[in-house]
């Protein structure tokens, strides 16, 4: 079983000093992380650096995760905690477009390493969804997919809707990874 964990070690990156962060964030009037993440403007990144309390420690190396449309767990990138301060006045929260409630602004920069693996890799985050800051030496999570090429736009939820399943419970996924179908033989399978 391939694991994230073991994907770490063999960039030499010990998993004791990353967190592993899943960011999901459903409310109605919201953007979400994973929509944050997609536009590549940089919103995904200040989102990520304003916490209402405080969940990372300077020094550490984030590896981030979004929740997708149809619940899978995708690997957005690493991050170095470079150090924390408050969040300015007036700063806008970029899943609402409104004044932060923030009160910690981190300072993180890009770790490329695993760069590769952005948009393309999907773990098992386990039963613990609330937990969404977790230790990875603790809470090694297990590799589902490592896709050749990123998923775009709606086609994720044309698998949920013609075919009932969702990616991480096999189905649709199983079939995605068959060698058989394309994209334009999807619906033959049927």
């Amino acid at each position: 079983m391939l694991t994230f964990n073991s994907i770490l070690r063999n960039e030499n990156i010990d998993p004791v000093g990353v967190r592993l962060v899943r960011h999901q964030d459903t409310r109605p009037g919201r953007l979400t992380p994973y929509n944050l993440w997609r536009s590549g403007d940089g919103r995904f990144e200040t989102y990520q650096r304003m916490q209402s309390r405080n969940v990372f420690a300077i020094g550490d190396i984030l590896a981030s995760f979004v929740a997708t449309p149809v619940d899978e767990t995708l690997f957005v990138g690493l991050f170095r905690v470079n150090g924390a301060g408050t969040v300015p006045p007036g700063a806008i929260e970029p899943s609402t477009q409104a004044e932060s409630d923030a009160t910690i602004f981190y300072d993180t920069c890009r770790d490329e390493r695993l760069s590769d693996y952005i948009g393309l890799l999907t773990v098992s985050w386990g039963l613990g969804f609330r937990a969404w800051v977790q230790r990875a030496h603790l809470k090694d999570k297990q590799v589902l997919e490592i896709r050749l090429v990123a998923q775009r736009g709606a086609f994720p939820r044309i698998y949920q809707l013609l075919l009932g399943h969702r990616p991480n419970h096999g189905g649709a996924a199983t079939l995605a990874r068959s060698s058989e179908v394309g994209e334009g033989s999807l619906l033959a399978h049927l």
